[in-house]
């Protein structure tokens, strides 16, 4: 199976990959032009793309195909999870993107025994971790993680959605 890598920088038919990925795949997979990898738009769609050649931070690809990415779920599903202890939010993050959820919703109620600290930082992480789980699991669409809401908003955006409760 040929590795798997996000990108947005798609025109044509070219991509360009950039940043860790682009140093992972030149050096740490010592990739050589003519091998394919797939990339992801991170929407659902999966390009089958031949290594063109290698910049300092970069790697141009040739685009050979491309397909509706066939590993996501067909149901859409959000996970509201309660802001639990220590650093447990982080695994719930991880296994729910590998299991399939879109989005992943923390919220803060009365009854959480922690309280959110720096979330805004958190949430970065929580995003990267998203990242890293989506590729791992061989995703097409890269979940989001929302900042940390209050229940009363979270319920109400809950009851918004259809099907949803």
């Amino acid at each position: 199976m040929p590795h798997r890598y996000f990108t947005t920088d798609i025109s044509g038919g070219t991509a360009v990959l950039s940043g860790a990925d682009a140093h992972h795949l030149a050096h740490v997979m010592r990739a050589r032009p003519g091998e394919t990898v797939t990339l992801c738009d991170g929407k659902g769609t999966d390009y089958a793309c031949a290594v063109r050649s290698f910049g300092p931070d970069t790697v141009e690809l040739e685009i050979l195909s491309s397909v509706s990415s066939v590993s996501e779920p067909g149901v859409r599903v959000t996970l509201y999870v309660g802001y639990p202890k220590q650093d447990k939010l982080e695994t719930i993050v991880q296994k729910a993107v590998e299991l399939g959820a879109v989005r992943v919703v923390p919220f803060f109620s009365r009854y959480c025994v922690a309280a959110p600290k720096k979330e805004e930082q958190k949430n970065l992480r929580y995003n990267r971790i998203a990242f890293e789980a989506a590729k791992q699991s061989g995703r097409g669409r890269i979940p989001q993680v929302r900042e940390m809401m209050d229940l009363r908003p979270a319920l109400e955006e809950m009851a918004a959605r259809p099907g949803a409760m």
